[in-house]
């Protein structure tokens, strides 16, 4: 069982090249599977939210934060995207910024969601 985790976490862990254009992304594939997952609550609370009368509506100022995430999160992969063709490559992923990045993109969807109906364009 302990074999089966081991080999597990260097599965979700483990560096891989997500895309080649316009330049190398790189990172655990941890990382997209985190964001995926978050989208899909993203979507389900939407549509929940939805089915209620209860849309969720996007301020200029959350299309802004949305836009803050995914640059963020972007910018992760890209910095190990970059030394690539170093064997200490993994090194370079930037936990804490590709964190910061979901953190942006949950608190503003929270705000948007929970904490207060902002007028705007839905």
């Amino acid at each position: 069982m302990a074999q089966n985790s081991a080999r597990l976490a260097r599965v979700f862990y483990g560096l891989d090249i997500l895309f080649l254009i316009p330049l190398p992304w790189a990172g655990p594939v941890l990382a997209p599977i985190l964001v995926s997952l978050v989208m899909l609550i993203f979507a389900i609370i939407i549509l929940y939210r939805d089915y209620l009368g209860k849309p969720v509506k996007l301020s200029a100022a959350g299309r802004f934060l949305f836009c803050l995430a995914g640059l963020v999160i972007i910018v992760s992969f890209c910095i190990a995207g970059h030394y690539i063709t170093q064997a200490d490559y993994a090194s370079h992923f930037s936990w804490p910024l590709f964190m910061a990045g979901m953190v942006i993109a949950v608190a503003d969807f929270a705000f948007l969601a929970y904490l207060g109906d902002v007028s705007g364009v839905a």
